[in-house]
């Protein structure tokens, strides 16, 4: 594979990272988060939704360095190795987690759909940067 290839698909990773983390707004409504954590006490609310904005925060900042940066990422330096390795072990934590942890068996018609969708694109986040890091190390 040649590196403006590379470059090309680390692009398009990005851009499916800032896709996803707009589509994700969605979620809270779609899984009606307010109604179910209306029974929590404020403070794990608070603290979950913490999280979540933390969550979209770091996949939104992969997007942004991955269109932006994408020819340092597909450079050699040790840097572009240890941010690709870090965000191809983050998203396969991610796949790991939705497989053997997350119930999916009640989600019906457009949330199964977007979550199947979801599941794809992260596999794809996965190669992308997995093959990055192959390259950043000189192994491909």
């Amino acid at each position: 594979m040649t590196e403006e290839t590379l470059v090309t698909l680390i692009i398009l990773s990005g851009a499916g990272h800032i896709i996803m983390s707009i589509c994700t707004l969605a979620v809270p409504k779609l899984l009606e988060w307010k109604k179910h954590f209306q029974v929590l006490p404020p403070l794990l609310r608070q603290v979950f939704w913490t999280y979540s904005w933390y969550i979209k925060g770091v996949n939104t900042s992969f997007g942004i360095v991955s269109i932006f940066f994408a020819h340092e990422l597909a450079g050699t330096s040790p840097l572009a190795g240890c941010i690709n390795i870090f965000i191809a072990i983050y998203w396969a934590g991610r796949i790991g987690v939705d497989f053997l942890y997350f119930e999916t068996s009640t989600l019906k018609g457009i949330a199964k759909l977007a979550d199947q969708a979801l599941v794809v694109l992260i596999l794809l986040f996965v190669i992308v940067h997995a093959l990055a890091f192959a390259h950043n190390v000189n192994w491909m």
